[in-house]
């Protein structure tokens, strides 16, 4: 028999979508956001009210056309934990563009703790465990990862096997760490590249129990921008995520400011023909009104422009527009960090309407 106040316990808490410990009610669930950024997951999660513990970010995919400039934000690495519970430090050199995502989310999320390293970290002797993450121990936690899509994504040209195969393998990373690490639930974000598919089918065919997935384009999630992603995490999420659906905003929403008749105009000019090459798209093809459409996928290398109805471009989409397009407020703070990296920081975001979303779904289902 259960005695009374371990009945009230068990009572007031809610079992984990993995299993896991569970948590009372009145406690907030831990966020370890993989591959972080400037931390659109985190802001999403924490209009939720999760609390953001760990920010990490990687060193081993590098963006396409990343600058060489050295930020001077400070990240710490992790430990390696060995079977007699010894602490060595995993050495790496520093990439510019992690520590700038880094920089900017410490300066939103300073309690949380951040991690650079270069994923994914195994540890080679045998005798000896792979590296664990700094993941919260005694309180329910959700792990997010949104590992790097550059070289997997349709804008991506030429870029070599070895980064797409290595693109792949963060995938598989993200996947062997709801196994090894056992979170109470988890969420992934990515572009719907074959190869990524292929990974999930995988899992999902070794544990159904743990795995669903979905793409969806986050227009349908309350996000101002066309935006096609693959989605996956604990099947109850998943499934309760997809239910979130909601009418297209368009960009006037998002940007009242902008004058009466303005356009957007893609900034991708071609359009692939079915039997090879291209051909060059007429202005009226790549123009959205902003007062009844949502924008383009908000790019981390290119910006669109602001036209007239005749297709005239009038001037970019400042970092800013483009930082509301993907749901980031205006006291979200990009202190000391230039225009380029900002810009890039902000399109590789995952948009924080979707990821407010997808977290109101896990905090249902915890």
């Amino acid at each position: 028999m259960v005695k009374g106040n371990q009945a009230r316990r068990a009572a007031g808490r809610v079992g984990g979508l993995c299993g896991g410990r569970g948590r009372t009610k009145s406690e907030a669930v831990c966020l370890v956001d993989l591959f972080a950024g400037f931390g659109g997951v985190s802001y999403g999660a924490k209009l939720c009210g999760l609390d953001v513990t760990l920010a990490v970010d990687n060193d081993a995919v590098r963006a396409v056309g990343e600058s060489n400039r050295h930020p001077s934000s400070q990240t710490h690495t992790p430990h390696t934990h060995t079977h007699t519970h010894t602490h060595t430090h995993t050495h790496n050199s520093p990439s510019p563009d992690v520590q700038i995502a880094l920089g900017v989310h410490k300066q939103n999320f300073p309690k949380a703790r951040h991690v650079q390293a270069k994923l994914p970290i195994v540890n080679k002797q045998p005798s000896k465990r792979n590296v664990r993450l700094p993941v919260p121990r005694r309180r329910t936690w959700h792990m997010h990862s949104s590992p790097p899509c550059q070289a997997l994504s349709q804008a991506a040209s030429n870029v070599p096997a070895d980064k797409a195969n290595t693109a792949i393998e963060l995938v598989e990373y993200t996947l062997s760490l709801v196994v090894t690490h056992r979170p109470d639930s988890w969420s992934f974000e990515h572009v719907p590249h074959k190869g990524v598919r292929a990974a999930l089918v995988r899992f999902k065919e070794e544990r159904p129990d743990l795995c669903d997935f979905a793409v969806v384009d986050f227009a349908d999630y309350g996000v101002a921008q066309n935006r096609r992603r693959l989605i996956a995490g604990n099947p109850p999420l998943i499934a309760a995520f997809l239910l979130k659906t909601d009418a297209r905003p368009c960009i006037r929403e998002i940007l009242p400011h902008l004058p009466t008749g303005l356009h957007l105009m893609n900034h991708t000019t071609n359009t692939p023909l079915k039997g090879g090459g291209y051909r060059k798209l007429e202005p009226h093809e790549h123009m959205r009104s902003v007062e009844h459409d949502p924008a383009y996928t908000v790019m981390a290398s290119a910006a669109h422009h602001w036209t007239d109805e005749s297709g005239t471009k009038l001037r970019a989409v400042a970092v800013e527009e483009a930082a509301a397009l993907q749901g980031f407020p205006p006291s979200f703070n990009m202190d000391g960090v230039t225009a380029v990296a900002r810009r890039r920081g902000v399109g590789n975001a995952v948009p924080v309407e979707a990821a407010r979303r997808l977290f109101e779904a896990c905090v249902e289902n915890m």
